[in-house]
């Protein structure tokens, strides 16, 4: 009477495990045209920065940055305020103070807009008119 328990239960665990190991053999999917090996989002740290007129050079020393941090920090990898407060302070190092002051200006507007939105309230937006 056993005998057909345990056939049964491991009929079903490799039934259950087939799935998984499928998966675990399949090949990663290709990142999109354009993408570089080891970026996570392309070029999206470096929007933050588009209105701020940097110097080539600057924007070298920042992307050289963001790599440095990604190859230091993988996805997945623990989260490390000191890390990511250094590369901050690194980055302020590499703008004028005009630029960091545009920065934080920028930051706020798009903090406002960010709350804005989840209050329901749409910044810029005229009122509806009551019929």
């Amino acid at each position: 009477m056993k005998l057909p328990h345990l056939l049964l239960s491991g009929v079903a665990a490799a039934a259950l495990a087939l799935p998984v190991a499928v998966a675990a053999q399949t090949a990663p999917a290709a990142p999109p045209a354009g993408a570089q090996a080891g970026a996570h989002h392309g070029h999206r740290p470096m929007r933050m920065f588009r209105n701020l007129n940097l110097s080539t050079a600057q924007q070298q020393q920042i992307k050289t940055l963001f790599q440095q941090f990604r190859a230091a920090h993988p996805r997945g990898s623990m989260p490390d305020k000191a890390s990511r407060r250094a590369l901050h302070q690194q980055i302020m190092a590499v703008l004028t103070p005009q630029q960091r002051a545009q920065l934080k200006a920028e930051r706020q507007k798009m903090r406002a807009e960010r709350r804005a939105r989840m209050n329901g309230a749409m910044p810029n937006a005229s009122p509806t008119p009551s019929i």
